[in-house]
């Protein structure tokens, strides 16, 4: 689910909202890219699907109260270094919402740089330094991370095997999967199941 919003609203509504400053905080830590987990997960996918359903003032509201929850929450990692804060122009911006489009849409299956340099008019060399320079990793490990990320949630709430999931996150074979997973996760998909399925009374 994709929600887009222009990030001044923020800005020029701080000047008669002081409530405002804090969704500016969270916009530039979202630079540098978050990742939410736990109760803020599960919360913020079910306001994105509310979101989707109403219209009007009901939507902004809900609106308001997902910015809310991801600016107060505890619940998050910033995925980037603190030196790196990309500064997108709209030509930028609008070949990476059509480049991730792509990638999101094809994660399962077969993600292809060269088709990715395609869609932003560039060479496949010349898009590698662009994709870097834009996101802070290169094109292959951020489909990785995109990949072993969904593969985490699968492993969290189904019972599938972990041989149908790595297939099904758009791996070949299951020691690369297991590989980057461990590589990513600091465990063995196996051992992450297992953790995840032991009680705990803290999230992590």
């Amino acid at each position: 689910m994709v929600l887009q919003f222009d990030p001044q609203i923020f800005a020029r509504t701080a000047e008669i909202m002081p409530e405002m400053a804090t969704p500016r905080i969270l916009l530039d830590q979202a630079l540098r890219g978050l990742q939410f987990y736990g109760t803020a997960e599960e919360q913020g996918i079910d306001l994105m699907r509310r979101i989707g359903k109403v219209h009007g003032l009901q939507r902004l509201a809900l609106f308001f109260e997902l910015i809310s929850l991801m600016a107060e929450s505890d619940e998050k990692i910033i995925l980037s270094s603190r030196d790196y804060a990309p500064n997108l122009d709209a030509d930028s911006a609008a070949i990476m919402q059509r480049v991730t489009s792509y990638i999101l849409g094809n994660l399962y299956n077969d993600v292809r740089m060269s088709v990715a340099a395609d869609m932003a008019g560039m060479t496949p060399s010349t898009f590698s330094r662009y994709f870097k320079k834009t996101t802070g990793k290169n094109f292959v490990d951020y489909i990785h991370k995109l990949r072993i990320s969904r593969a985490c949630n699968m492993i969290n709430e189904q019972a599938e095997p972990i041989t149908s999931i790595c297939f099904n996150v758009g791996y070949k074979n299951i020691s690369n999967f297991n590989r980057h997973f461990k590589r990513e996760c600091g465990l063995t998909p196996s051992d992450y199941r297992k953790l995840a399925a032991a009680p705990r009374t803290k999230q992590f």
